[in-house]
């Protein structure tokens, strides 16, 4: 787990990233301090694999 930050505003933590497996699934998870809110994308049973999760998160972050 650690801070990220938005591209917009990359001097600034926009919350907590988290990147692991849930029942061998790749998942990403965040929250979004400002909004109180957490989120999760997780791969369905033919993929993506987690670099490509997270290769999509980063580029919508």
């Amino acid at each position: 787990p650690g801070p990220w930050r938005r591209s917009a505003a990359a001097d600034q933590t926009a919350g907590t990233l988290v990147c692991g497996f849930q029942q061998s699934k790749p998942t990403v998870a965040w929250t979004t301090d400002a909004e109180l809110m957490m989120s999760e994308i997780r791969s369905g049973p033919q993929g993506p694999n987690m670099v490509q999760i997270y290769t999509w998160w980063s580029s919508h972050s």
